[in-house]
Order: structure tokens, then C-alpha cells, then sequence
């Protein structure tokens, strides 16, 4: 129970991303900023297979700033 409540105050400064399945583009699933490698998810919308690798699911911030 203890550890329970200490990853939910840690994982509050986290940005969280979905993750969508890159065939249908169903959303399989959420992860954290911290989270680093690779995942092997399943779709239940397509039944496809996909690993995910998490680089490229990164947010960058500034990239796409509006010019005034």
C-alpha cells in the first residue's frame, strides 16, 4: 500500500503520452516521461502485433512555436 501511494506522488511530475497503434491508430495505451526502451503491445481493435519503442513517442517542447 505504501509503495502504491509513493509511485502515484513520483509519477505526478511525469508528462504522461499516449501511445496509438501505428496500423489503425487505436490507442493502446499511456506511459511516462522517464519511461526508456521498448514495448511489445497488441491491439484489440486490429489484432496487429507492434513493438514500440518509446524515443519515438517523446514530446519536444519549442519545436513547433507560433512566429509573430
Amino acid at each position: 500500500m505504501y509503495y502504491a501511494e509513493l509511485s502515484q506522488m513520483e509519477a505526478k511530475e511525469f508528462a504522461e503520452r499516449q501511445l496509438k497503434c501505428p496500423q489503425c491508430g487505436f490507442p493502446l495505451g499511456f506511459a511516462f516521461s522517464d519511461c526508456a526502451g521498448h514495448l511489445k503491445l497488441k491491439c484489440r481493435k486490429c489484432k496487429s502485433i507492434s513493438v514500440l519503442n518509446f524515443a519515438y513517442f517523446r514530446r519536444q517542447r519549442g519545436v513547433r512555436r507560433r512566429i509573430t
